[in-house]
């Protein structure tokens, strides 16, 4: 048998390039080492290292809060003579990793976990890691001319355990926060969460003692109200993720170097499903896709919000796959310093409300799933009693994102080191305040320096960065609101490989097809940035021209 690869390592990364964060790189090209023939496996042997990384769940030297760890999320994708890029399968045993480190295989083998093997921060420097690729499984028979790409994408794990929803309701404004309802009708008590059982949502007076109320769809000011309220009940199913139980979360929203990987591996139909622009004629002429537009806009009708992901237009056809790169600088010039790679990415909307986002396409292609807002409160506050309504547990301190070394309309920095806080004494977050002055989000973990901590990095309890401001969450509501038949989801991870279409390989009803949104964004006040937040869970604005703020980010239900 002729055994030819050619190995490709595309890091899905959402940090900065030096100093302020972590950041997640293979530093040694790929061996291909151990065919098999006849178990007809292949190991992919690489080294990987990021910047501070940490454990403190093991008992012992170094147990202490948050009692957890980051990990990376590592996955494959080959193609062979079908010209198809496919999700690679993992052997359950079979791998090699350095010491200090672990590795564990969930069971569906769409992919490893890498992390510490101890407590300990610091970097990780990895050499000679071997991931066990089960090739027979995927019906790989021949190696001509086959081409593998790894990916790499940084998790956070969030421990098994209660936490509460909610925090103590004496903030008004923060609008249909989760509660206990209690029999005396006062909204003042947080809901814990001990377990993934089935949950009654609403009502009132004692027979609903102890079920979760959302303030009576209080302070409300458009529609999209829960399904549930003091009159009317609702049962969230035990299948619906409900936060107790362990999850990895990726630690920072996707980025747009992580989306222009995404897309340069669909079919051209895939393409255009996954796109603004309309990208399947032979000439296209708004190249920025997702914004659809000619140009990076920096003001007024059809802004661009930072969005720099273009199209190469030279020679294209109508069939081939079309490669895509990161250019907010604007000079046709791929993946320059300053070309916004390590921008969140918006506008992952969908051209239709009977369409998957991109987001969810996404999730489904890395092998990750949408997170529910059960798992957003968790993620964010941790397990203890809520201590405040932000996301760093404290309230009244913030810094807005305005208070940078180089305004924000200065395309040249976006994705270089000089774009940072220039006071950062308080909390921070990228959000409005006090009027709507930004052009779009700002470099993913620009709060994060070598010595910030969970106030000035803004940072959650776990060590999630960004789930306040910036671009919105996306998550999976527990009301079924309007045509969103959310309490249906049941966490179902994605297969890797989307339809020739372009949209997950759902089962009917499982991933809600429309998902609300959490955590506020660059464009909205700081009410919206409040753990507890809730006035737009089930907003139904996935659409792309209103998609401007719509980011995300994935989780996967520990192994």
């Amino acid at each position: 048998m002729k055994k030819s690869l050619k190995l490709v390592f595309l890091l899905l990364f959402s940090l900065p390039i030096i100093l302020f964060a972590n950041d997640i790189k293979f530093t040694k090209l790929p061996v291909l080492k151990n065919i098999n023939t006849v178990a007809e496996t292949v190991d992919l042997e690489f080294s990987i290292s990021w910047d501070n990384s940490w454990r403190c769940d093991i008992a012992g030297v170094g147990n202490a809060e948050p009692y957890n760890y980051d990990a990376a999320w590592v996955f494959i994708k080959f193609k062979s003579t079908d010209n198809l890029w496919k999700h690679g399968t993992m052997r359950l045993a079979g791998h090699t990793v350095p010491v200090g480190a672990a590795v564990s295989i969930p069971s569906d083998r769409k992919g490893a976990f890498l992390f510490r093997s101890e407590n300990g921060s610091g970097t990780n420097n990895w050499q000679d890691v071997a991931l066990r690729w089960d090739y027979g499984f995927d019906s790989v028979t021949d190696f001509t001319d086959i081409e593998i790409r790894v990916f790499a994408i940084e998790m956070v794990y969030i421990p098994q355990g209660s936490f509460y929803l909610g925090n103590d309701g004496s903030t008004a404004e923060v609008r249909k926060q989760f509660h206990r309802i209690m029999t005396d009708g006062t909204f003042t008590t947080p809901y814990l969460v001990n377990n993934e059982d089935v949950i009654t949502l609403g009502g009132s007076g004692a027979a609903a003692d102890g079920n979760l109320g959302n303030h009576n769809n209080s302070n409300s000011t458009h529609g999209n109200l829960d399904d549930f309220d003091s009159s009317t009940t609702q049962t969230l199913p035990a299948a619906y993720p409900k936060g107790y139980n362990a999850f990895y979360i990726m630690k920072n929203e996707i980025t747009q170097k992580q989306y222009v990987d995404f897309l340069n591996t669909l079919t051209r139909t895939q393409q255009n499903r996954r796109t603004f622009t309309d990208v399947s004629g032979s000439s296209i002429t708004n190249v920025y896709v997702m914004t659809n537009t000619t140009t990076v806009r920096i003001s007024g009708a059809g802004e661009s919000y930072r969005n720099g992901i273009r199209v190469h237009t030279d020679g294209i056809g109508t069939t081939e796959r079309l490669f895509f790169y990161c250019d907010v600088n604007g000079n046709g010039i791929a993946n320059e310093a300053d070309d916004g790679q390590h921008l969140p990415c918006n506008f992952l909307g969908a051209n239709a409300t009977t369409i998957y986002t991109d987001l969810q396409a996404y999730l489904y292609w890395a092998g990750l799933r949408p997170m529910t807002e059960l798992e957003f409160e968790k993620a964010a506050r941790g397990a203890g009693q809520p201590a405040g309504l932000d996301i760093w547990a404290g309230g009244g301190l913030y810094t807005d994102a305005i208070r940078v070394a180089n305004p924000i309309n200065n395309q040249g920095n976006v994705n270089r080191i000089n774009e940072y806080i220039i006071n950062p004494s308080n909390a921070n977050a990228a959000f409005m305040l006090p009027t709507f002055i930004a052009n779009g989000p700002y470099r993913s973990g620009i709060f994060a320096t070598s010595s910030s901590n969970r106030l000035t990095s803004g940072a959650s309890y776990y060590g999630v960065m960004e789930l306040s401001g910036n671009l919105v969450e996306m998550a999976v509501s527990v009301s079924n609101g309007t045509s969103m038949a959310s309490r249906s989801y049941t966490g179902m991870h994605g297969s890797g490989n989307l339809n020739a279409t372009g949209d997950p390989n759902t089962v009917a009803g499982n991933w809600p097809i429309r998902i609300g949104f959490r955590g506020g964004a660059f464009n909205l006040n700081v009410r919206s940035i409040r753990i507890s937040e809730r006035q737009d869970i089930n907003n139904l604005r996935n659409f792309r021209l209103d998609s401007w703020q719509n980011g995300g980010r994935g989780v996967r239900t520990a192994p």
